[in-house]
């Protein structure tokens, strides 16, 4: 590019008023900034004076090639290196004609650590982010699932592990054993035998069944005068044994979460048909001994009752061929 001609014959005045003066003169007084001592003469800094060749004018065409719009000559990126911008949730790339560019990385891409054992470290719009960690625990009390016969443990993973207990009960459903009507404990939660707890034991008051006493669990139901048996509170029908099913104390029908208490009572209306199951016998009428006990009949040398389906039987029998019979 051709040097500004209008600026050519005042910068050659001047050369000419340094002829015979030496390059080491000082100027006085001292150039100003963006001028340099020339032969004692402030001129502009990097304007090629003709004499040595090496200062640059800022237009010389054989120095710099000319650039649209005056663009930087180079806006290239030759060093990945150089655009690392110390960011984890944004790329560092390197465009040979575009430069650094530093898009964000895929959202869930992790982070640093923020220390919290309960939360996340994930990228999250080019951030780093820390939301909290589903099923998270700190401590074994925060793993209680509410179920006694289970253990509530935090792991060293910081996850919730809930183990069953052997042997363990959570209700009476838990403890019902062939022939008796076991109960759990509800402080240590073991099953145990009480005394009386036989379903359609024979009784006289609820003391004479079970643990006995006013405050406990157990009950003496009187189908008929001369008909009376012991019996426990249920909840549902899965707490009384084979042939009974849960009843409501208030309603005489079936348990809802609603009462106030509920007990099992016998299928068939009556403790003396539920024990008079297993007897033996020769004909159906030696099973027929009480007022509830006109569907009994004889098979196999023993009594027993029409079914149609194992809920009708005594716990341990099972229904076939339209009557219960032994499990």
């Amino acid at each position: 590019m051709p040097r500004n001609p209008l600026l050519a014959l005042p910068l050659a005045a001047v050369l000419v008023a340094g002829c015979g003066r030496s390059s080491s003169e000082p100027c006085d007084p001292a150039c100003r900034a963006g001028f340099e001592c020339y032969y004692g003469i402030c001129l502009p800094s990097g304007f090629d004076a003709g004499t040595d060749g090496d200062t640059v004018h800022p237009d010389d065409a054989a120095d710099r090639p000319e650039t649209p719009d005056d663009a930087p000559y180079d806006t290239g990126c030759a060093d990945p290196a150089i655009c690392d911008d110390g960011d984890p949730c944004t790329l560092d790339l390197c465009e040979p004609a575009g430069g650094c560019s530093h898009p964000p990385v895929p959202d869930g891409t992790g982070c640093p650590d923020d220390g919290d054992p309960c939360s996340q470290d994930v990228c999250m719009a080019g951030a780093c982010v820390h939301p909290a960690a589903e099923e998270c625990c700190l401590a074994p009390e925060e793993c209680d699932d509410g179920d006694p016969c289970t253990t509530d443990d935090c792991g060293p993973d910081h996850l919730c592990r809930n183990e069953p207990i052997p042997d363990c009960c959570a209700r009476d459903a838990d403890c019902l054993w062939e022939g008796h009507l076991w109960e759990c404990d509800p402080e240590s939660h073991v099953c145990y035998d009480p005394p009386g707890g036989e379903f359609c034991a024979s009784c006289t008051t609820r003391r004479d069944c079970g643990d006995g006493g006013e405050s406990s669990d157990d009950w003496c139901v009187r189908y008929a005068w001369n008909d009376a048996g012991c019996t426990k509170d249920c909840r549902d029908d899965a707490d009384c044994p084979g042939a009974s099913y849960c009843r409501s104390l208030e309603r005489e029908s079936a348990c809802t979460a609603a009462d106030a208490a509920c007990i099992c009572v016998s299928r068939f209306g009556s403790c003396a048909a539920y024990n008079t199951y297993g007897a033996p016998c020769l004909v159906d009428a030696s099973c027929r001994s009480c007022d509830a006990c006109d569907d009994l009949v004889c098979r196999g040398g023993a009594c027993t009752w029409p079914c149609e389906g194992p809920e009708e039987c005594p716990l341990g029998a099972v229904c076939a061929d339209g009557v219960c019979g032994p499990g």
